[in-house]
């Protein structure tokens, strides 16, 4: 299937804001409006696009897009000397469509949360959106049964309220369909009365669109405030892109990110990419693992590991409590159960101290995860580095695992990925040294939590807000340079 998009006409409802600018071109908050509607083909699995505008414009969109290569499509250009309405778009892309089935969408149209459309093979396919008033769109009616009974353009009293939005897919007759149409009143082919031919033939498909989802018409100053107020809330909100056609040709597997792909350049750093796709794996061996170990070589450290912990159990045992505050927790928890429970931690943290494993001087960052790491100008910055120590840097490994709950098979292969840094050839022994760091950290991450919840009781004065924190060291920050 083939994809149009009708990027001209005068604007006129965007006057004077147009009087420089085709209205496509103007942007929707961070992007082109013309980005959106793109995107909603891409959805599609569209990769062949005819771009449709008037002369004094198109050398901006060929500028804009060029002929797709970077996008992994294939974009042609088309002139509409005068807007003759928007069933005029066929004849004029004839020899794009070449027989192929074929999908319009106005340049001006804005959807997000639409469902997915199954290809098409014969016929055509338009959809349904209840607006309060329709009476500025193509209208549809529909029988009890939700069967069409007819299609008008622009009714001064519309028989429903669902308007036809910007977007239709039909099959390859549709070239000869728009040929046959006589101009209306206003001197344009409608779409509405092709669609009408599609009807009568009853191979006319309409789907409603459901709740939730959203169709923008940034057509006019109001709605194209409001298109990129919603853009701005959604991406804010979420963390989600909207018309991100970039990102849109990634996910489909149209380009590659990198120094040799002949895609965006996103920089010299393949992590960009991975971060894009979500490949854990990669991600994290070139955020974490192989910056870790540069930054390795640029820190000595200098306080003890077994005494930073040391000194955090010592402060959280028990019996720092004041008797009243335990009296008052008395009351909801069992305090003898959650002492127990304290100890038996206790008892098994010294017994991992007593292992040659924590005997090393290795730089630990203490609280390594993916909010403590920055890529800026080419360097990788390691921030919040307060808890630091001296000792096994295989706690540092564990601490990444736990917190961001890896599968053992990615456990596993970021395990090799360490070893390999530390140029060693006896990766059995260096597992069970993992696997000790590993206990001693999910230990030390399970009191931290126990403690958090105990401060945030609802007895507990405010002198105690910060009894976890005592335990941490108080090293400035350090950056890797």
């Amino acid at each position: 299937m083939k994809g149009i998009i009708l990027a001209g006409g005068t604007g006129s409802r965007l006057y004077p804001l147009t009087s420089t600018i085709n209205k496509q071109l103007m942007p929707v908050y961070d992007k082109p409006m013309i980005y959106y509607p793109f995107c909603t083909l891409l959805s599609c699995g569209i990769k062949d696009f005819c771009i449709i505008s008037s002369p004094e414009y198109l050398s901006s969109y060929e500028k804009l897009f060029g002929d797709g290569t970077q996008l992994g499509v294939k974009i042609t250009y088309k002139v509409q000397y005068k807007p003759r309405g928007i069933a005029e778009s066929f004849i004029i892309a004839e020899d794009f469509i070449r027989g192929d089935n074929v999908a319009l969408i106005l340049g001006d149209n804005i959807f997000h949360g639409m469902p997915r459309v199954k290809p098409l093979l014969e016929g055509a396919i338009i959809f349904a959106y209840e607006v309060n008033d329709p009476k500025s769109y193509g209208v549809i009616e529909f029988d009890s049964e939700n069967n069409v009974i007819s299609i008008e353009e622009k009714p001064a009293e519309p028989k429903s309220n669902y308007a036809v939005p910007g977007l239709y897919f039909y099959d390859k007759k549709v070239v000869q369909y728009a040929k046959s149409l006589n101009s209306s009143s206003r001197g344009e082919l409608e779409i509405t009365d092709l669609n009408r031919i599609y009807l009568e033939q009853k191979k006319l498909t309409v789907i409603q669109f459901p709740r939730g989802t959203v169709w923008l018409d940034a057509g006019t100053p109001g709605s194209l405030y409001q298109s990129g107020a919603y853009i701005q809330t959604i991406q804010e909100r979420q963390g989600i892109k909207i018309g991100c056609i970039e990102e849109d040709c990634y996910r489909k597997k149209f380009i590659k990110f990198g120094p040799t792909s002949k895609g965006v350049d996103w920089g010299d750093k393949q992590w960009a990419a991975d971060l894009r796709n979500f490949n854990m794996l990669k991600l994290i061996k070139d955020l974490f693992v192989e910056n870790y170990f540069l930054l390795q070589n640029s820190i000595n450290p200098e306080t003890d590991y077994k005494e930073n912990i040391l000194q955090f159990i010592n402060e959280h045992s028990m019996s720092f409590f004041d008797k009243d505050i335990i009296e008052s927790i008395q009351e909801s928890l069992d305090i003898e159960k959650l002492k127990e429970i304290i100890d038996s931690i206790h008892s098994e943290i010294f017994l991992l101290f007593n292992s040659e494993v924590f005997n090393k001087k290795e730089f630990c960052h203490g609280d390594l995860n993916y909010n403590n790491i920055f890529y800026c100008y080419k360097t990788f910055k390691f921030f919040n580095l307060s808890n630091a120590f001296s000792g096994n840097m295989y706690c540092d490994l564990a601490n990444l695992v736990i917190t961001s709950s890896l599968s053992k098979e990615l456990e596993k292969k970021i395990f090799n990925l360490f070893v390999k840094h530390k140029n060693t050839q006896s990766i059995a022994n260096e597992w069970i040294e993992y696997r000790k760091c590993y206990d001693l950290i999910s230990r030390k991450i399970f009191l931290e939590l126990l403690f958090s919840f105990l401060e945030m009781f609802p007895v507990l004065p405010n002198k105690y807000s910060g009894t976890v924190s005592k335990f941490k060291d108080t090293t400035s920050e350090i950056f890797s340079e």
